[in-house]
């Protein structure tokens, strides 16, 4: 602006009758950065004196950063000045810019106004994604009413046999697409949602409680046969249609190759936990095939409302009972006062302590069930069970 200071304005020669003609920027809607040029046409017998000015003064060197030395170019009685700028700031309520054609002293001066609005440059405006930077940014510009704004959108990767993406829900300060006004520098909403991985689920685990009522305690580390750990270990894992996990869980006897699962036998099993005085059955699966659904993973292994028995585990034997045998689902339907529950775990499963790996056949484990359900009947006390499912991740 120091340079146009030191040239502007031109000096004319002597001029009778004049008027400006035309005054015209190059530049409808410029940005910060853009360069404009305001462009003065004058007409007369002689050249007059050409100034450009931004309210009372010379032109705002705070707003318009000068380019070019004006010059003036004379075709006839014509005279063409040019002021070469560009935009350091956003004004989008508008600057008014003023060209004087002075004539001399006693002449008169003739004067023409333009107004320019110049605006944010939105591909400039720094946005941010939340979360980590995963997913494809693609910037849209916009058209009609929109023109000069800037979108922003983000599509997920592609999901591959080991990792699959989802947007976050939309919130008050991210979406899934966010447009930046030319008016204001600024994105609405200020962010990009990110792209969640979702959980790969490559193994499942449930859990059965069951309270105890007497001085027995199911398959405690020191408790001795029948109620031995060890025992019950071997009822829990075998591969039987009656007792056990198999009979209840679906991946476990899945014929699809995709639905099947085995049995964690290391993991899977029961122990006595002092703390809450009960005894607790887990069962932990492998998935053959990973999901990343959390509804089919649910599916594979949801036993419904069924209890994990391990008790007349005999079919030869059920056939042959007699009435005064007892009836141990009966039993459990008549004394709980409590509804199944079933949520979801976030953190590690609870540990599994296994006395002992020597075997047990059925018949021992029926006979010491039949003790113990004597005692169950004697306290009149409630059985409750509680279902508890794991989410993990891959």
């Amino acid at each position: 602006s120091s340079g146009i200071n030191a040239e502007w304005p031109l000096r004319p020669g002597a001029l009778k009758i004049a008027s400006i003609t035309s005054f015209s920027v190059s530049e409808e809607n410029p940005v910060t950065g853009d360069t404009i040029t305001f462009t003065c046409v004058a007409s007369g017998k002689e050249e007059p004196t050409l100034t450009f000015t931004t309210g009372n003064k010379l032109f705002d060197a705070s707003r318009f950063e000068f380019v070019e030395k004006p010059a003036v170019a004379t075709s006839g009685t014509t005279y063409t000045a040019k002021y070469i700028t560009k935009a350091i700031i956003a004004n989008p309520t508008g600057q008014q810019v003023t060209c004087m054609a002075d004539y001399g002293l006693g002449k008169g001066t003739d004067t023409k106004i333009v107004t320019i609005n110049t605006f944010y440059d939105c591909s400039a405006v720094v946005f941010k994604q939340l979360g980590e930077a995963v997913g494809t940014i693609t910037a849209t510009a916009g058209t009609g009413d929109l023109e000069g704004f800037l979108i922003q959108s983000v599509v997920c990767p592609a999901p591959s046999p080991t990792a699959q993406y989802s947007l976050a829900a939309e919130t008050e300060n991210a979406g899934h697409t966010i447009t930046c006004n030319k008016s204001t520098g600024r994105y609405t909403p200020e962010s990009l949602s990110p792209c969640e991985a979702n959980k790969l689920f490559s193994d499942g685990f449930k859990e059965q409680l069951f309270p105890i009522t007497s001085s027995i305690k199911a398959c405690g580390e020191t408790t001795a046969s029948p109620f031995s750990a060890a025992e019950l270990n071997v009822i829990l894992k075998a591969e039987s249609d009656i007792c056990g996990f198999y009979p209840h869980v679906p991946c476990l006897t899945a014929t699809a190759e995709e639905d099947k699962c085995t049995l964690d036998t290391d993991k899977s099993g029961c122990y006595f936990d002092e703390s809450d005085q009960k005894t607790h059955i887990q069962m932990y699966v492998d998935f053959t095939t990973p999901t990343f659904a959390i509804s089919v993973k649910k599916e594979r292994i949801d036993w419904g409302d069924a209890t994990i028995q391990f008790w007349s585990c005999d079919s030869s034997k059920r056939k042959r009972r007699g009435a005064s045998d007892f009836d141990y689902e009966s039993l459990l339907n008549q004394q709980t006062n409590e509804t199944i529950s079933q949520s979801d775990v976030t953190g590690d499963s609870p540990p599994l302590v296994i006395a002992g790996t020597a075997a047990a056949t059925c018949a021992v484990a029926i006979i010491a069930v039949f003790t113990y359900l004597v005692l169950y009947r004697r306290q009149k006390k409630a059985v409750h069970f509680s279902e508890v499912t794991q989410h993990t991740a891959a």
